[in-house]
């Protein structure tokens, strides 16, 4: 989502299966520098320029 230069990135794992994306795909976020607004779990997991969720996980950033 953006809105004039703030963005938000909307990460959401609807599956009972672990997902792992490109950092790369994921619309020029800066994940270095990435807020996290959101996480309903405890733990976040970035590692070699991929985010992987795990299952049911919801992420919201800035």
């Amino acid at each position: 989502r953006t809105l004039v230069e703030d963005k938000i990135l909307v990460l959401l794992n609807f599956s009972s299966d672990t997902v792992t994306l490109n950092i790369a795909d994921l619309g020029g976020i800066n994940m270095q520098q990435a807020q996290v607004l959101l996480n309903n779990l405890t733990e976040l997991n970035i590692a070699d320029g991929q985010v992987t969720l795990a299952p049911y996980q919801a992420v919201l950033m800035r």
